[in-house]
């Protein structure tokens, strides 16, 4: 193991140092009680206390079951207390503190007395701050679907071919409650379509990240789960089909607990999903003597998967000073299977046929990722301050086994020859950070923030690959390989945040530290990195007035290679296709620049620019000497795009809700053509259009009916370019049993049209990809809540306008 020496001991008393180092004043405690006019007590009601001479709130509290109230560590003064319930207030008390005191009756005289609170959908809000988009989906119909289906009506979110996109950059990195989840791109999605939305609070999309976070990635969303959750228990069932051409089937529960100091929610859900993808893969193959020979392949290949997700969030607050948070996301898949069966015919220029091999192929990749996150968190004697103390760790391992079987046939149908080969690969990462932040006010509007942050990976490769008459094709396997991988990174950030009356600045910067170590075991190779990256940050917001904003920010990031690109074996999909890595890999580092405008918080215009060099990606080349295929992992020189986006969010009317995106930009990929070592430039003007209209129906606003609609045109993909596709989408949602109970209809691409084709075509490279996932869906979905569901806060809901590299 090679890394950064740290001192542990200085760590930890720098950390013990900031933890204790307080100071105390004298501070008072006021108890009293709330009751109705009947001099029944009433429980769950909200007790505001504001400054007397400014009517400032200062601090809250909830009445218990007998109706009696504690607010403690108030300073000397004088206060304002109000009590609310349900829409219904009393009068103010004012009570000046200069020694505990109990107030008496706060008394809620016109109380209109209910049975329950029914919580009646509102419409999401969307809140912009400098550096970020908010989306309020709390009691909304948004929180009945999944993670997915709330991330596709996000603003400035994109979800293309199950592909998460932010400003056309797919390096996003997800977050739940500020933790950063560390699975790879395709888990990450199958996380956010089985894990429901009922208890979210919002989604934030990190425009400008804050230099708090890692400079790892692009842009942030951040999944804010709910702390107004109701005391006591409760939770929900939720079962949801899909039926395509194969069925997919995700069941699952969430639990909440909470009481006075301590919430605590456990959330679990199984997926079942059995998918098929009909591929067609052309390749033009051209000798030196400018003979071709063309390659047609056919590929049918199904995906099985059994997952089960669980995740824990344990909040204790330890007294009024002192809070400790642990959480657990947890990915198990033991069930990860790939067959395919294809076709290749293989005809000379004028479509003569020459030969064919047909390949029978079973993978499997059980996989399982594993997180824990423990975060300490006190408040310091100055308002507003704290001192954050947090640490992480991530078990991920992934099996990668597969059998191959190729019988080879001649022009008229007569076997030739065959071959088999097996590879058996493993990986296990182990992954560890720790994290120590300072929050720091000086005055009212004035933050600065720092602190400082250690990460250290381990990652372990093995791979085995034996074979059966290896001669008969082009096929030259690694016999075994033993790759290790370490890297130690050590950051330290400081930022600023400054409110004025109409602006708001963040601004900050980062430095990180990386050392990187590969040992190829068996070859007795290595590879070393050592560098130093700073990260600047920018975001200003100005309120010209109640309808006008007007937003810049900007900043630079990093993005590492995946462990998984950077080992050094090659990987046969069969006979003439091999998928390859690079441990020599050189990490991209993206800078991003943007101005929005936004007009009575409805309509949207963002321009940005976007550069990236060294983009990482895969490409595909043909070796025309070898007749193979090769997926590489690689750099690429850099990738450029700028575009001008548009969004429009409102209620149309008190029934018809309609969300519009849209976005035309230019993307532009320039990349090495391994063969010639000639740079070229694959750019094109794209166009991508969503919209969404929401409609409620019935008297008590029970049925909900979504229409949406997706268009993308031509788009640069790595070397070469996808055609466009539509989708459009139709989904019913009922709500039943005083809102406890919830059943949906949804089909998705009712046309068909959501197919893609591929092409590849420059100097001597010229193939066809043509991908036909399934794209019409049918959706069966059943949601129960159980517990105490009647109130989730005691205020009236009414329907108003408004883990990564692994």
């Amino acid at each position: 193991m090679t890394g950064l020496k740290t001192n542990p001991w200085l760590a930890f008393a720098i950390g013990f140092f900031f933890m204790y180092f307080s100071c105390y004043a004298q501070d008072f405690t006021i108890t009293g009680s709330v009751k109705n006019g009947n001099e029944t007590a009433i429980a769950l009601a909200n007790i505001i206390t504001y400054k007397a001479i400014d009517t400032s709130v200062v601090k809250g509290a909830i009445s218990e079951g007998n109706g009696n109230f504690t607010l403690k560590n108030l300073k000397k003064g004088d206060y304002l207390i109000q009590a609310s319930y349900i829409e219904n207030v009393s009068d103010f008390k004012k009570v000046t503190v200069d020694q505990d005191k109990h107030i008496g009756d706060l008394k809620i005289i016109h109380l209109n007395e209910l049975e329950g609170a029914t919580v009646i959908a509102k419409t999401p809000t969307v809140q912009r701050k400098s550096d970020r988009i908010i989306f309020n989906i709390e009691n909304t119909t948004l929180t009945d679907g999944s993670l997915e289906d709330a991330l596709k009506k996000t603003p400035g979110v994109i979800i293309i071919k199950d592909k998460l996109t932010i400003k056309g950059s797919g390096d996003v990195g997800v977050m739940i409650n500020g933790k950063i989840i560390n699975l790879p791109k395709d888990d990450i999605m199958n996380l956010l379509s089985g894990t429901m939305a009922s208890y979210v609070e919002s989604i934030e999309v990190i425009t400008s990240p804050p230099a708090k976070y890692t400079a790892e990635g692009g842009m942030l969303i951040n999944i804010k789960m709910s702390k107004d959750i109701s005391p006591g228990y409760n939770g929900s069932f939720f079962n949801r089909y899909k039926q395509g051409v194969l069925p997919k089937h995700i069941v699952g529960i969430d639990n909440f607990f909470k009481r006075k100091s301590v919430s605590f929610s456990v959330n679990y859900s199984y997926t079942d999903s059995k998918k098929i993808y009909r591929n067609n893969y052309v390749t033009h193959f051209t000798d030196i003597n400018d003979m071709k020979t063309i390659f047609n392949e056919k590929r049918d290949f199904h995906r099985f998967e059994k997952i089960h997700n669980a995740n824990l969030f344990f909040d204790y607050k330890i007294n009024q000073k002192n809070t400790l948070n642990i959480s657990s996301l947890n990915s198990w898949q033991p069930r990860f299977d790939k067959p395919y069966n294809s076709e290749i015919y293989i005809t000379d220029a004028s479509d003569l046929p020459i030969s064919n091999f047909t390949t029978d192929n079973k993978t499997q990749k059980p996989k399982l990722n594993s997180s824990i996150y423990l975060d300490y968190k006190r408040r310091l004697a100055k308002k507003g301050a704290t001192l954050s103390l947090g640490a992480h760790y991530t078990y991920f391992k992934n099996k990668n086994n597969q059998q191959s079987f190729t019988d080879f046939y001649d022009n008229i149908g007569i076997k030739t020859n065959g071959n088999s080969f097996a590879t058996e690969a493993n990986q296990q990462i182990d992954l560890f950070n720790t994290q120590i932040d300072l929050v720091y006010p000086i005055g009212k509007k004035t933050t600065l923030e720092g602190g400082i942050r250690y990460a250290l990976i381990d990652s372990e490769s093995f791979i085995n690959q034996n074979a059966e008459n290896q001669n008969s094709s082009n096929v030259n396997i690694t016999d075994n390989g033993n790759f290790t991988y370490n890297e130690d990174i050590f950051a330290a950030y400081t930022s600023f945040a400054k409110q004025w009356d109409k602006i708001e600045l963040n601004t900050g910067i980062r430095v990180e530290q990386t050392q990187t170590l590969g040992i190829e075991r068996i070859l007795d190779s290595k590879t070393k990195k050592k560098y130093l990256e700073w990260f600047p940050s920018f975001s200003i917001l100005y309120t010209a007035n109640k309808k006008s904003e007007f937003n810049l920010y900007a900043f630079r990031r990093i993005y590492r290679p995946r462990y998984e690109n950077i080992n050094p074996y090659q990987y046969f999909l069969n006979n003439f296709t091999v998928k390859e890595g690079d441990p020599n890999l050189e990490p991209s580092i993206k800078k991003f620049l943007a101005f929005n405008y936004s007009r009575k918080n409805t309509y949207y215009f963002e321009a940005y620019i976007r550069e990236e060099k060294n983009y990482l990606s895969q490409l595909t080349f043909q070796d025309n000497d070898l007749n193979i295929v090769r997926l590489i992992s690689s750099n690429l020189e850099r990738e450029f795009s700028y575009g001008l986006d548009f969004s429009y969010y409102k209620d149309l009317t008190n029934r018809w809700h309609c969300y519009v995106l849209s976005s035309y930009f230019f993307s532009e990929n320039r990349f090495n053509d391994i063969n010639t070592n000639q740079l070229y430039d694959n750019g094109i003007w794209s166009l991508f259009f969503r919209t969404i209209n929401t409609f409620t129906f019935l008297e008590d606003r029970s049925l909900t009916a979504d229409f949406s609609l997706d268009y993308l045109s031509k788009l640069s993909d790595k070397n070469g370019v996808q055609t466009g596709y539509n989708e459009f989408s139709i989904a019913l949602r009922k709500t039943f049993w005083n809102n406890k109970a919830s059943a949906s209809l949804g089909i998705r691409d009712i046309f068909k049209q959501g197919n893609i084709f591929s092409t590849i075509n420059y100097a001597d490279q010229y193939s066809t990809w043509s991908y036909r996932p399934e794209t019409r869906l049918l959706t069966l979905g059943f949601r129960y809540k159980f517990g105490n569901t009647n109130i989730k806060n005691n205020k009236k809901r009414k329907h108003t306008a408004e883990r990564k590299r692994i």
